[in-house]
């Protein structure tokens, strides 16, 4: 579907394959599949000239709103994870979180509600044993 879409934005096979970075060989072939699972031609094609049919004039009306709506859900479903997700834990000695690190986190970040809550300070120093 987008690569007659493009190929009729473009006003040619070659053009399209162009835009594409495919072989005019392919877009040829692409389209005259989709013709036939339509079971009608899309396109009226001469050497020097490549127009639309009624059937590809009415689907390419109606292909443009449906390429645009699985645009949007897919750029919709992709912001989903591209969120930042998990815990946020921050190592640090006392001092430093306490003058540095805390008030300046503290109610200034906005954070996505899948980001879980700063859950308090854990001491750079390690026990030893």
């Amino acid at each position: 579907m987008r690569v007659f879409q493009r190929v009729v934005e473009e006003g040619s096979f070659t053009a399209a394959a162009r835009a594409l970075d495919m072989s005019p060989t392919v877009i040829t072939r692409l389209v005259a599949d989709l013709e036939q699972s339509l079971g009608t031609r899309l396109l009226h094609r001469t050497t020097r000239k490549l127009s639309l049919t009624e059937a590809g004039n009415e689907y390419g009306a109606r292909l443009h709103s449906i390429l645009q709506d699985i645009d949007e859900a897919e750029m919709a479903a992709a912001a989903h994870s591209k969120e930042l997700q998990g815990a946020v834990r921050v190592l640090s000695t006392p001092t430093m979180a306490s003058y540095f690190i805390a008030p300046n986190i503290a109610g200034s970040v906005d954070r996505p509600p899948t980001l879980g809550p700063y859950r308090g300070l854990r001491s750079g120093r390690r026990g030893s044993g």
